[in-house]
Order: structure tokens, then C-alpha cells, then sequence
């Protein structure tokens, strides 16, 4: 799996569902692939300059930008979910509401996982909006140093234009 897939499930895996506040984040995220939605991510690795890249998912599929180029990603939304899924079954982790926080504006319920699974330790936040039900923000701090941070927005998606 290429390192920005990695990224996506860290993302993503911050809430299986085995606890009542794991639960409901892991249904506000899968429902993220549900849905239109574009994500800006920037990563942060120990000696690795930092990147900023691009998400949109519309109709199942998923274009990522990295580096001004936008590509097709080879996994489809509904294989991104398959993963989750797969992945949630070997994850150890701990999962609880925090205190809600405004994000641009909008009130959104604060959760917060921490995550062991295949090797890798990860504590992480999620904003999920009261509102919509729909994931709007994420941190993720790996243990090896590394930091992922995503905010999402679902207002007017639209493919990329030329990329197919």
C-alpha cells in the first residue's frame, strides 16, 4: 500500500467500532466515502520535507493531488471502506467524546482514539460537525513521529477537470 494510503486509513481507522463513542465515529467516517467530499491533508515525517496534497471523492471515485498533479487513486471509495473494515478487525484502541469545539462556525462533537494496529500506535482527533453528522476535521499523531492533519468540506464537489 503506497505511504498516502497509509495516511488515508490512519485517518480513517481513528474510530473502529468496539466502544458506543467508537461507534458512532466509525460511522460519521465511513460515511465520509459515502458522499462528495473534498480533503486537504498535510503530513509531516521526521527528516521528510512536509506535503500538502488533495482528496476529492465524487461517484466512488477518489483523485488525489500531489505535487500540482491530480491522479486517480486506484482504490474506490467503496474499497477504502472494505479496508477500514478489514483493518478495524485487528486494531486495539480506546475511543471517547471530548468536549465540542467550533469549527468555521459550526458546533462539532470533538472525539478522541487512540489506535495500536499491525504494527503502528496512533492517537487522534476527530471533529464531527452536530449538524450534518459529517466529518469536517482529523489529527493524527503516529508514535514514529509523523503527523497527519485533514480537514474536509462537502458543499460543490466536482471531479478535477481532465483527469479521468
Amino acid at each position: 500500500m503506497h505511504a498516502r494510503h497509509w495516511a488515508i486509513a490512519a485517518i480513517l481507522l481513528s474510530s473502529p467500532a468496539r466502544a458506543d463513542d467508537c461507534s458512532v465515529l466509525f460511522d460519521a467516517l465511513v460515511g465520509t466515502f459515502q458522499r462528495p467530499f473534498a480533503g486537504t491533508m498535510n503530513t509531516s515525517f521526521p527528516g521528510k520535507p512536509a506535503n500538502t496534497s488533495e482528496i476529492i471523492l465524487v461517484a466512488n471515485k477518489m483523485y488525489i493531488k500531489i505535487k500540482d498533479t491530480w491522479q486517480v487513486s486506484p482504490q474506490s471509495a467503496a474499497e477504502m471502506v472494505d479496508l477500514m473494515k478489514e483493518m478495524q478487525k485487528t486494531a486495539v484502541e480506546t475511543c471517547k467524546k471530548d468536549a465540542d469545539e467550533a469549527v468555521d462556525g459550526e458546533l462539532a462533537t470533538v472525539y478522541e482514539a487512540h489506535i495500536v494496529n499491525r504494527g503502528h500506535t496512533s492517537d487522534n482527533k476527530v471533529w464531527v460537525l452536530k449538524r450534518s453528522g459529517n466529518v469536517v476535521k482529523s489529527e493524527v499523531h503516529m508514535a514514529e513521529g509523523g503527523t497527519i492533519l485533514q480537514t474536509y468540506r462537502y458543499d460543490n464537489i466536482q471531479a478535477p477537470a481532465g483527469v479521468k
